[in-house]
């Protein structure tokens, strides 16, 4: 096992502590999953070392009625959603536009590191902070905005 990662046990333990909050979870590699909570179906990717627990989201965001000429006005939406957000932060994905989604990738994201190594989290504290990623996430949505925003979901959503 790499010192970097969490050994086969503890991510497993940390799956089912997902799972009994509620999420589906799929598997993407040995050091990270996704999950999507069962009422909100937005996909959030999960990368999990000794070190730190990370939570990332990928948003579209397409301008309603103007041109994609200019970041000017997402950036100034994105300061003021990270003034906002509990948790969040949120940041654009790139330097153009993806022509592939129709939109500026958006990249919502928070790391949480509880001071001590390995793969021992506690569950009532996950799901919290999961609780609180996922209200920043809908908060973010719903801000009055010249965008429209696509959260990426789960598989058959």
């Amino acid at each position: 096992m790499d010192e970097d990662s969490l050994t086969e046990e503890e991510m497993a333990t940390l799956k089912r502590a997902f799972a009994e909050a509620d999420c589906a979870v799929k598997d993407l590699n040995e050091s990270s999953f996704e999950i999507s909570h069962k009422e909100y179906s937005v996909a959030t990717h999960v990368y999990a070392t000794p070190y730190f627990l990370q939570l990332s989201t990928v948003m579209v965001a397409r301008p309603k009625g103007f041109p994609f000429r200019t970041r000017a006005k997402l950036y100034a939406f994105l300061n003021r959603a990270n003034s906002s957000a509990k948790m969040a932060r949120f940041s654009v994905d790139g330097e153009s536009v993806k022509t592939k989604f129709g939109g500026w990738l958006v990249m919502a994201s928070v790391k949480f590191i509880k001071g001590s190594t390995g793969g021992e989290w506690d569950k009532d504290a996950l799901k919290n902070c999961l609780l609180l990623w996922l209200q920043d996430i809908a908060e973010f949505i719903l801000l009055p905005s010249p965008f429209g925003f696509d959260a990426m979901k789960r598989q058959g959503q």
